[in-house]
């Protein structure tokens, strides 16, 4: 996922967006509906130098994802 949040903030480049593996946990409410309790933004890497990222409480809701790598296209080559 590309991710958007005020909280990330990207020492080499400055900005506030990051490229990373998206992962949550959801409680339910009283009302029947769910909210995050926690939302982990994981490195695919085997840089140990690049974290995870974990938001929780009120911190996932200012989550924006951005796009999503949904699959690649094999042209044969």
């Amino acid at each position: 996922m590309l991710a958007q949040h005020r909280d990330i903030s990207d020492p080499e480049h400055g900005g506030h967006y990051t490229v990373k593996v998206y992962s949550s946990e959801k409680v339910w409410d009283e009302d029947g509906g769910w909210r995050h309790q926690s939302v982990t933004l994981s490195p695919d890497s085997d840089d140990a130098s690049f974290k995870p990222i974990v938001l929780t409480g009120d911190s996932p809701s200012d989550l924006s994802i951005v796009a999503e790598l949904v699959g690649v296209i094999n042209d044969g080559e």
